[in-house]
Formats: C-alpha cells, structure tokens, sequence
C-alpha cells in the first residue's frame, strides 16, 4: 500500500490564510480592537458588542466609573486593546493665572462695590430717620428712586462678578434670548450663531456689559455733573463700541442694525440716570398766569435731585464709583485685548478602560484659538487607532503617538488659524499603513483644500493634492474596497460627491448632488452608499449603487428629502436606514426604495452619530438624553428606554464590551450592561 504524501507548502500556506482571515474576522467582531477610524472598526456605527445597557440615571448602579477630563472638546472616544484615547483642549497655564488673577480681582471690586453702596444706604437711612421719625421719608418719590437704583447696581454687581470669576456662565442665557429674538426677527439669527470665543462674540457682549457698568457707575455717584462726564464717556465708549466692532467667524461685517442691540441696554440705563438726577417739584404761582397752558408748566418745575456736585458726607461714593469703573474694564479689556494672544493647549489623552483612570496626557500643539462654530470645539477630530500608534488632528497640527503618548511624528498647516471659520471636523483615519486626512476650503477662506497620505511609520508624505472639487468638506472620509479592484476614499462636499485612490489620491470619479454642507458621514451596506444632509442649503437622502459605476460616477438608485440628517451620521441595520435630524426627528427609511417606513420626534437637539449594536439603536441629545431603540420595529418606533444625564453632550458613544462608553462636557463615562 502506497504510502500518502502531504504537500506541506500548499497546507501551510492554507493554514496561513486561515489565521489571517480569522484574525481579521476577529478583529472586526470585537468591537476592543483597535478603532482606525470614527464610530467603530467598520466606520460605520455597528457594534458586535452584547448585553448593552438599557436603563441608566445620574445615579445608576451600573456606572461604572466617571473620569473627569482636561479642558473640553466635543471628539469622540475610540478603543484600541483595553485603552480609551480622546483629544481635549484647554487654556494655557499663563491664561488659567490670568484668568485667576482676574477672578480674585473681580471678587474684591465686586465686594468694595457692595460695601460702599450699603454703607451710602445705611447712613441715608439714618440721615432720613432723625429728619422723620417713620421709615419713610417724606419724598416717597426720592424712596423709590433710590431702591430702583439700588437695585441696577446689585444686579451689574451681580453679573461682573459672574462674567469675571465664572468665565462661559453668561453664554447659555444669552444664547436663550438670542433664539428668542431670532424667532420675532429671523434677521438677527447671524448674532445668535456668533461663537462667544470669536472676537466679535467677545468685544459685543463684553462692551454691551462695560456700558451697563459705566451707567451703572453714573448711579455710584451725586451731582449732575459727575453725571455728565459720565453719560459723555457712556455715549463715547458706545460709539467706539460701535465702528470698531471686529468681523465675525465667517469673516463678515455684522450688519450696523444688528450691533445696536448690544449698545440699547447701556444706553437706555444711561438716559435713567440722567431722568433720575431730577424731580418734578410743584409749585404755586406768586402771579396769575395770563395764559392757562404756561401758568399749568409753571406748577410743575424740574429741580436737582442732588444739587451739590459732591457732598463731603458722601464721600464713600468716590471709592464706589472707582470699584464699579474698574470691575467695569476687566469685564471688557482682558477678554479682548489680554487673553486673545494666550493661546489653547491641544491634547490627547488616553484612559484605562476597565478601570476609568487616566493612563496619559500629552500636550502636542499650544497657538491661538481659531475661528470656529458656536457648537464646534477645539478639539473635535475624532481620533484613529491601529493598536500601534495614535492619530489626532486639530485642524492646524496632525499628530501621531505611540501607545504610551509619545509623540513619533507631527505635521503643521501654517495656514490653517487664518483660513477657518467653522473649525475642523473631519477624524482622520488609518488606512493600510497610510494616515489620511482632509481639510476642506471653507467660504471666504483664501487656502485652498487638500488631501494627504502619510506613512504612518515615520510621517513621510506618500502624497497630497489640492482639489478644487472639495469646499466645505466637514464629513468624515469612508473607505470603501470594491472587489478586485484597489481601496477608494469616498467623501462629500459641497455640491460634490468624490471617489480618490487610496495608493496616490488620484480622481476617480466626480458627482454632483443637490446637497451643499454636509457634516453626516456616509453610511454604507455591501454596495449600497448612503449620502444625506444638507446643514446649510438644499438637503435630500440619497442612495447611490457602487457596483455599478462609471467613469461619471455610480448610479443613482432613489433620492429624497425627506428625513435628511443634520450632523448625526445615519445608520444602515439590515434593509432599513435610519437617520436623525438636528432637532430631533428620528426617521426608519427602507434601504431599497428610500420610502418612509415611521418618524418619531425626539426630545432637544442631537448632533451625535448613531450607533447600533445588541439590537438596540441610540442617540444621545445635547443635553445628554440617550434614547434606546428596539432595531427589530419596522413599522413604529419602539422605544425601549430614556436614560438622563445632567451633561451636555455632543461627541458619539462607543459600545464596547457589554457596556457603553460616554463622553460628556467635562467628564468620560462607562455605564456596564443591566
């Protein structure tokens, strides 16, 4: 009997092709492994994850840890092997001592302040008392006037004290008025989307509070004439205030009719002060009047409230009146004129994810702060990971790091502080040893877009190019592998759907599409490739089959707009695609038709992606609100749950290994599985 022989080249080289296609299919079912790219290993916000929580609160049990973060930044978490990485951005050591310094000082004029008028009202009080012997003095309109006035002064007391020692706190409530406004006149809706860090954010409601103060000054003191000299620098600062106004983020002048609302309340309190320096003092007439209407103006004659310019018994008001005038400077001139050239630190922070605890933080990039979007960070870039290095970019810097947060390489974009009005949003990612990134032109902004590939190893650049197809590309890339046929980078602009070869970035194919600003990603099933939004201008769905593509581009299988997405990235789950619109409007559409299969309205703004995994679809609002779907309802949405949390929120979960990972304001949660 003959004996067998074994072809061992044949049967290793099979056994190595069943280890590498299993440790790929590994690798992309655990959702630990490393993330090359935003929402998941996929891109694509799918998740192999089990036993993800349903139920969760402020206080929940199944929190795992809470881990308080540097600075702020709105970039999502992404995992590589039992590691967390996020980028974050925070003020420059000179700037927290300034910002300490000037919270100390602020606190200390904001008490003189204080003390000085109780003392001025506490003498007058006595003063009354011994003239009257009731509470009240006999000028009940001279009463009034001064617990008016009192009060102004305590509520300016009250907001430079807010606006020094707690920096941001003002921003929500004005935002809040400013919708208001904007919804009485749509016009003035550009003043609302002002970023309060940009310089006109910061010199209109820094100079429409210093002209409070100043009016609140003129309270401080007695005698018109100290009143005067007061007014004449009121209306002289209003009037600087309103020619030197800086240009906002998208480079425009703010139109003259929109910067007065800013100089109305400092005005408006400055006419009081003069109406209150006089009082209406009625009269009899030693003659008869020969005309009725002249003897009836007779009667009633204005007199000077305080007649004397300043009154030695009222000399607490001189130490006042310079508390408020200086509290009133450092609620305008540090803002505009001393942090503004301190500069934002960039970093990137990496956290255990069993445990919670910071592993390491490494600053990589402190400069100026650019221009940005009022709902855009500093750091918003989502991070990419291939288990060996780090990648984050911001904008102006792209960075790698190794596992332990030393950096290995760095590249600049000299041009970018200068060229940006929106900020960067689009994640870079890692592909086959190259990292790609993309920052697209913006309106009005003179650098051009690019594109690159750097070998991940040592930075080197493989290529880059600048294509006049790309404006406005705030969308991550997606890279999509056609068989037999080498890997493509698939983006969206403006008006632009773009196919790039991976290995040199050559131009395969350009599609226009009636969309103009896209944040959304695209979302992508076997062939089919989703692309939806429309931010600013026309918005539509749009479903697009890859396999059959021509040297124009693929072919369009169905369009619509309805249920077009905002910045949330929608979702592909078996035959159905879910999207969600910035104000909340959850819509299931059949993947095949783009028919409207159910909407549901959620509750606040969303700007997270969606995510899937276990059978359950969240979305997280704003205000921190994770709502958790049943993905198996096809004809209405089924809510499983909505789980609260007091944070606001704009970076996309992670689901990972039973429990899901949250990045809130100020802090990174895991919340475990029920």
């Amino acid at each position: 009997m003959p004996t067998k022989q074994w072809n061992w080249p044949w049967i290793a080289l099979g056994l190595h092709i069943l280890i590498t296609v299993g440790s790929v299919h590994a690798n992309e079912a655990d959702p630990a492994g490393p993330w090359p790219q935003f929402r998941g290993p996929s891109g694509l916000g799918h998740s192999t994850a089990t036993d993800l929580p349903l139920h969760w609160d402020q206080d929940s049990p199944n929190i795992n840890w809470r881990t308080p973060l540097p600075g702020e930044g709105v970039s999502s978490p992404i995992i590589s092997h039992e590691k967390i990485f996020v980028t974050t951005a925070y003020k420059t050591t000179q700037s927290e001592r300034l910002l300490h310094k000037i919270e100390t000082l602020g606190l200390l004029l904001t008490v003189v302040g204080w003390l000085c008028w109780l003392g001025r009202c506490i003498r007058n009080t006595v003063k009354h008392r011994r003239q009257q012997p009731g509470f009240w003095p006999v000028d009940k309109e001279s009463w009034a006037v001064e617990i008016f006035n009192s009060l102004i002064l305590h509520c300016f007391l009250c907001l430079g004290v807010g606006v020094t020692a707690f920096p941001g706190w003002l921003d929500p409530i004005l935002s809040h008025v400013g919708l208001w406004v904007a919804r009485v006149y749509p016009d003035l809706l550009k003043i609302v989307t002002i970023d309060p860090t940009v310089e006109a954010g910061i010199w209109l409601t820094g100079g429409a509070i210093a002209l409070i103060g100043v009016a609140a000054v003129g309270l401080m003191v007695r005698g018109l004439y100290w009143r005067l000299v007061i007014m004449g620098a009121l209306v002289w600062g209003a009037w600087q205030l309103y020619q030197q106004t800086p240009l906002d983020q998208w480079f425009e002048k703010i139109a003259y009719e929109e910067r007065r609302l800013f100089l109305w309340p400092g005005l408006l309190l400055g006419g009081w002060v003069l109406i209150s320096s006089f009082k209406v003092h009625v009269v009899q007439p030693t003659t008869p009047g020969r005309i009725k209407v002249l003897k009836k103006l007779y009667q009633y004659q204005l007199h000077l409230r305080y007649p004397r310019p300043w009154h030695p018994g009222e000399s607490s008001s001189l130490p006042g009146a310079l508390a408020l005038l200086l509290l009133t400077g450092l609620v305008f001139v540090p803002g505009n004129y001393w942090l503004s050239g301190e500069g934002i630190t960039r970093a990137v922070v990496a956290v255990d994810l069993g445990r919670g605890d910071i592993l390491w933080h490494t600053p990589v990039w402190v400069d100026q702060a650019e221009r940005k979007h009022s709902d855009n960070s500093y750091a918003t870039p989502t991070c990419a990971t291939d288990g060996q290095h780090v990648l984050a970019f911001f904008g102006g810097l792209l960075v790698c790091l190794d596992q332990e947060g030393q950096v290995l390489w760095q590249r600049r974009d000299q041009d970018y502080l200068e060229n940006t009005k929106y900020g960067a949003s689009s994640s870079p990612l890692i592909v086959d040893g190259l990292a790609v990134v993309l920052q697209g032109k913006e309106r009005r902004c003179k650098r051009p877009s690019w594109l690159a590939a750097f070998d991940i190893e040592d930075g080197k650049q493989r290529w880059c190019i600048y294509p006049q197809e790309i404006t406005e590309g705030y969308s991550t890339i997606l890279v999509y592998r056609p068989p037999g046929q080498p890997p493509q980078l698939l983006l969206h602009s403006s008006y632009n759907l773009n196919a790039y070869r991976l290995a040199d970035g050559h131009l395969l194919w350009s599609l226009q599409t009636p969309i103009d600003q896209i944040v959304a990603g695209l979302a992508l099933s076997d062939s089919t490739l989703i692309v939806g939004g429309g931010t600013y201008g026309p918005e539509a769905v749009m479903a697009f089959d890859l396999a059959q593509t021509s040297e124009q581009g693929p072919s369009l299988q169905w369009t619509t707009k309805e249920g077009a997405p905002g910045c949330s990235s929608p979702v592909i789950i078996e035959d159905r695609l879910y999207t969600l619109s910035d104000a909340g409007l959850l819509t299931c559409m059949d993947l095949a038709t783009g028919d409207v299969h159910w909407e549901h309205r959620l509750k606040g703004r969303h700007l997270a992606s969606l995510v899937t995994g276990d059978n359950k679809l969240y979305a997280v609002s704003v205000k921190g609100v994770t709502t958790v779907l049943d993905t198996h309802s096809r004809d209405q949405a089924h809510i499983l749950a909505s789980n609260p949390l007091a944070k606001t929120c704009f970076a996309t979960p992670a689901l990972v290994q039973g429990g899901i990972i949250l990045r809130l304001e100020d802090q990174l949660i895991r919340i475990n599985g029920d």
